[in-house]
């Protein structure tokens, strides 16, 4: 059989078209990427005039700057709604006062403490079965910093609490809602996980874990009593660091040292109700 000129001149094209395609994928295209590359590291290696190289230095510079700025805004806005204030009648503690005074004035903070737990507890209207028990400071002033705000063992002074397990009953809505309420939590980081229900809806029984944390604010903290050293550094830490916007260096979130060495609320040690 004698096979037309139109199939030849298929062939003809698709061999023409498998060849031109092996020629380009196999030689032409890698040949071209690797010039690609090649221009790209010539131009990275070239050298650069003074003016250049002083203009990118600028640029790298202003972009770190930008950087650190806006995470020091970050960190800014986030002390001022998850920290407890400063001041003692506020609910807060000055780690600038003397160590002995502190004795005092941790375990009025831990009520302050309790106070705002207990009032978390029953956000969404459940009822707390098994709640939470903030631990009282040590009394010994040689121990109230390293032992209840954990300083220097971190690199800022912070009370962490691990209150384990919370137990809650109500609705499926009104446990969820108490669940989600504590990452609003006001002057403290609250940290839930775990969420465990049971029973019969609408009456079930909800289980999690719960971790508080307490930043404290400030740059300085008082030395151990009876330190040696001027009088000058009487309420300073040694080498206590500050977060962004502090004035002691990384690690404190921002706040203004001062704190006369003397008692400024009548302090008790007793449970809130």
């Amino acid at each position: 059989m004698k096979l037309s000129g139109w199939v030849y001149l298929v062939v003809g094209v698709c061999l023409a078209v498998i060849i031109l395609s092996y020629g380009y994928f196999q030689h032409y295209a890698p040949n071209m990427e690797e010039a690609q590359k090649f221009h790209e590291n010539a131009e990275a290696y070239r050298p650069m005039s003074g003016d250049d190289a002083k203009k990118k230095a600028i640029k790298r510079v202003e972009s770190a700057q930008a950087k650190v700025d806006a995470a020091a805004k970050r960190w800014n806005e986030l002390v001022v709604v998850k920290t407890p204030p400063k001041d003692l009648r506020q609910g807060g503690i000055d780690l600038t006062r003397n160590r002995i005074y502190l004795t005092l004035d941790a375990p009025v903070f831990r009520d302050s403490i309790q106070k705002e737990v207990n009032n978390q507890l029953k956000k969404g209207g459940v009822k707390v079965v098994q709640g939470a028990q903030v631990p009282f400071p040590p009394t010994e002033y040689q121990q109230i910093v390293e032992g209840y705000f954990n300083w220097p063992a971190y690199a800022f002074p912070v009370c962490i609490f691990d209150f384990g397990t919370i137990t809650v009953e109500g609705t499926y809505k009104q446990i969820t809602d108490n669940v989600r309420s504590w990452s609003n939590m006001p002057n403290y980081i609250a940290v839930t996980d775990g969420l465990q229900l049971t029973g019969t809806s609408p009456k079930l029984t909800g289980s999690y874990q719960l971790t508080v944390v307490a930043m404290i604010r400030g740059d300085k903290i008082a030395p151990p009593v009876g330190n040696a050293g001027p009088p000058a550094a009487a309420g300073a830490a040694a080498g206590a660091p500050a977060a962004p916007g502090g004035r002691g260096g990384p690690g404190l979130p921002p706040g203004v040292p001062g704190g006369g060495p003397g008692p400024n609320v009548p302090r008790g040690s007793g449970r809130p109700d």
